[in-house]
């Protein structure tokens, strides 16, 4: 081993078991591990895997699963050969699985342990402290292992790849079961990406048995990684909708549970799977769809969409009804577009009590503010809403006309100041 490689590899003890003190015994491990047979019993380790620099071995670090309730432990395995490079790889075991390690005990102590597997054996030596492991592994291939998934139909798989196959246990019998599906496209690569996630053939069947039909291996894979299993599609199919196999998965990535389908359908029940996917998307909630049409205003669940995307809450809503009760649904979805607040419609109220909505949209595209409107009324003017919007589109402020005014042009008539305007009178 290169001083190099053993620098970088106490580093990596030291930092998964802790502590400056640790650093030094951490050092003496990767020593016993690294020396030759005869000087492991003068330093005083039991470690007996000699480490050599190739794509077989290199070190491992343990620690307790991260999820809540998990009695499994994570192992993390890197490795750095002259061919392959650097490569790291990780799996969740029982701590059966592990043969001969002990959990039991405190303080740092070494330990051994082998997984063992139709790929190989994979042997470890390190040393552990408070829950936590270190060491180094050498993976011995099973020479026949690869000559037997070939003739199952597994390809491709040489020493460097085998490892993989001993961590996830793609065991002969596993292989043999999947290849009973027939499934397009279940090479090699694909059986220990599906065992990695936890998938077998029993969970393949299950989905048969609830009447999904999917002939291609990735399919199955998207499955089990999205968790659409049995009691899910039952439940979604309960609650009043029948999605393929795609809209499934898709259901599963965006978190559409059967609650939400069902709780859905009870507010708009022509809801389809599309509508019920894009409400989930854009967070529209059958609290927020029974809200909206309380306030009396029509829509389609499209509509409803188009609201919630543009933050139309069901106080502005009814707020806009109460101002504006003939108000149609795009005309509430454009008022959202273009940021017409409560505010707004209170302050244009007051300047226009009689004003219809699609003018109190027109006035806000072109920022004809309520102070707008008041500046000018105090100069003698009277225009009309349609009017408002024309001075403001041309720039005809109060300061223009003031100006106009300052140099003995005194007019109250709209037209005569936006044809000065216009034609660049100031």
């Amino acid at each position: 081993m290169s001083k190099k490689t053993k620098r970088s590899l106490t580093k990596y003890l030291a930092k998964y078991l802790g502590g400056a003190a640790f650093l030094l015994a951490a050092s003496t491990t990767l020593m016993a591990m690294a020396a030759p047979d005869a000087s492991r019993e003068n330093i005083g380790h039991t470690a007996s895997t000699v480490i050599q620099d190739d794509h077989n071995s290199g070190s491992w670090t343990l620690e307790p699963h991260r999820k809540s309730g998990s009695n499994k432990l994570h192992i993390s395995f890197r490795r750095e050969g002259r061919k392959h490079g650097f490569s790291h790889m990780g799996h969740s075991f029982d701590p059966s699985d592990l043969n001969g390690l002990s959990l039991s005990g405190s303080g740092r102590r070494d330990v051994n342990f082998s997984i063992d597997s139709d790929a190989g054996i994979i042997k470890a030596d390190g040393i552990m402290q408070d829950g936590k492991g270190a060491g180094f592994f050498e993976f011995t291939p099973n020479k026949s292992y690869f000559r037997e998934m070939e003739k199952l139909g597994f390809k491709g798989i040489d020493d460097h790849d085998q490892v993989a196959y001993a961590l996830t246990d793609v065991s002969l019998e596993y292989a043999r079961s999947m290849q009973k599906l027939k499934l397009r496209g279940l090479d090699a690569d694909m059986l220990m990406g599906y065992r990695s996630v936890g998938g077998d053939a029993a969970f393949a069947k299950s989905l048969q048995d609830v009447g999904l039909k999917f002939s291609r291996a990735d399919k199955l894979i998207a499955f089990r990684v999205h968790d659409v299993t049995p009691e899910y599609v039952s439940g979604v199919r309960a609650a009043g909708i029948d999605p393929d196999e795609d809209h499934l998965i898709a259901m599963r990535v965006h978190d559409v549970t059967p609650q939400y389908v069902k709780a859905m359908r009870n507010v708009y029940p022509e809801a389809d799977f599309d509508q019920i996917l894009s409400t989930k998307i854009h967070d529209v909630t059958p609290e927020y769809v029974s809200a909206i049409k309380k306030t009396g205003l029509k829509g389609d669940l499209g509509e409803l969409i188009a609201l919630k995307i543009h933050d139309a809450e069901p106080a502005f809503v009814r707020a806009v009804v109460k101002a504006y009760p003939n108000t149609k649904m795009d005309e509430m979805i454009a008022m959202a577009v273009h940021d017409v607040d409560v505010d707004y419609i209170k302050g244009m109220q007051k300047a226009f009590p009689n004003a219809q909505s699609e003018e109190i949209i027109a006035t806000r595209i072109h920022n004809v503010s309520p102070k707008f409107i008041a500046d000018i009324q105090k100069l003698g003017f009277k225009p009309t809403l349609e009017e408002f919007v024309a001075l403001k589109i041309h720039n005809a402020t109060p300061r223009y006309i003031e100006n106009l005014r300052s140099k003995g042009i005194d007019t109250t008539d709209v037209e005569k100041i936006l044809s000065l305007r216009i034609h660049g009178i100031d």
